[in-house]
């Protein structure tokens, strides 16, 4: 896999002067070969690189597009560790991924796909990357006539849209995600969120997998997550609170705890296990596909993650939770629907990973982080526990699959 801080030193010195030539270019050409043409829009590239969690946010968008264009032939190009978000889903008709498990593949995956969109010749191609310069000049490689992105401050992207859109740090993600799509006639700033398709069986191996574990029915099922991915793992509340709150949830409500996470993070969690009663908790890092992660969201009385893509999923499946913040900000990523609370404590310094940063910064002591206490977050656990009090019993899911 390609290191995130090599990907994020390549799309800066690389990206910058290749948007500037490129767009320039561009915008010659056009003035010399353009035809006015505004044909009826019949084929959509979508493009977004990093981030599940961004993926999990952008889908009512998404959808309001499918609606919008039914008959539409709708692409969305995303890089390889995204597999399985958008798996299921009725509203694209197809999902490209760059491979970026290594230097060369990626470069080799680059042009392979470049071929490949450019021969779709689309009508419309829509970045909804934040500050990637990658994406931007995917979207100008891709031949797309009519290209819109967001134009960040300081990130020298905007040269090759078409279309530029002001990037909004002073509103959710999804509405920012949300003005993209408005170039193509679609508005859904206040659409519902579009829960995740499980696979034929989910459901079962999750229960499956929870008696393995010795989680009886009747159980309070609590979730989760202390990890945060590769990115800045500096956005984590200290384990040894994420491991005090499920032995005080165990204890006093009986609750079974099931820590989620990557197969590179059942360090943190065999650390959080050593500090918790025998039988009280168990580990399903590395366990469990992306849509059985949802399946097991949906049997949670209460999920709790930081900032990172299972906060966005617990949302979207309708589970009670909650997120804890601090290098980033709720207002542009926090939980956007749903009953859900944050934990952030708005100091000086925050949010000190940004997308004018390319979310990075030289923060070693995350006080944000540790100035959430054990007490605040068991008051709010109390809270959901009392309004959802049958909620996450580990019974056979009654509820109807996704239509």
């Amino acid at each position: 896999m390609i290191r995130l801080w090599f990907m994020k030193k390549l799309d800066y010195f690389v990206g910058i002067p290749l948007c500037f030539l490129l767009g320039t270019a561009g915008r010659l050409w056009s003035r010399i070969v353009w035809s006015g043409d505004e044909r009826e829009i019949e084929r959509i590239l979508l493009i977004k690189s990093w981030g599940i969690g961004n993926l999990i946010i952008l889908q009512p968008v998404v959808r309001g597009i499918r609606e919008r264009y039914p008959s539409a032939r709708i692409v969305f190009l995303t890089l390889s560790p995204n597999r399985g978000a958008l798996d299921r889903n009725p509203d694209v008709d197809e999902a490209v991924y760059l491979d970026v498990s290594g230097v060369l593949r990626f470069f080799a995956s680059s042009v392979r796909t470049i071929r490949r969109i450019r021969g779709l010749s689309f009508d419309w191609v829509l970045d909804f990357d934040q500050f990637s310069r990658t994406t931007a000049l995917l979207a100008w490689l891709s031949g797309g006539r009519r290209r819109a992105g967001l134009d960040t401050a300081g990130q020298g992207r905007g040269f090759v849209y078409t279309h530029r859109i002001p990037y909004n740090d002073h509103q959710h993600s999804y509405h920012t995600f949300n003005d993209v799509a408005r170039m193509i006639g679609v508005d859904c700033r206040d659409a519902a969120a579009v829960p995740m398709h499980l696979a034929p069986g989910d459901d079962e191996r999750v229960q499956q997998f929870l008696a393995d574990c010795g989680v009886g029915e009747g159980d309070p099922i609590v979730g989760i997550h202390p990890g945060s991915g590769e990115n800045f793992p500096q956005r984590r509340w200290p384990i040894d609170r994420f491991a005090e709150v499920g032995a005080r949830l165990h204890r006093e409500y009986g609750a079974r705890i099931v820590f989620t996470g990557t197969p590179a993070e059942r360090g943190l969690i065999a650390d959080a296990l050593g500090r918790m009663p025998a039988g009280s908790a168990v580990d399903a890092s590395g366990t469990l596909t992306l849509s059985q992660l949802a399946a097991l969201m949906r049997r949670c009385a209460i999920f709790l993650s930081n900032d990172t893509a299972p906060i966005h999923l617990a949302a979207a499946m309708g589970t009670p939770c909650m997120g804890f913040y601090g290098p980033n900000t709720p207002v542009l990523y926090g939980p956007r629907l749903g009953p859900c609370h944050v934990f952030y404590k708005a100091l000086p310094c925050s949010p000190c990973i940004t997308n004018f940063n390319a979310k990075s910064s030289n923060c070693n002591d995350p006080v944000c982080m540790k100035r959430i206490t054990v007490d605040e977050v068991m008051r709010e656990v109390v809270r959901m526990f009392a309004q959802t009090p049958d909620r996450g019993k580990n019974t056979e899911y009654a509820g109807a699959q996704n239509a």
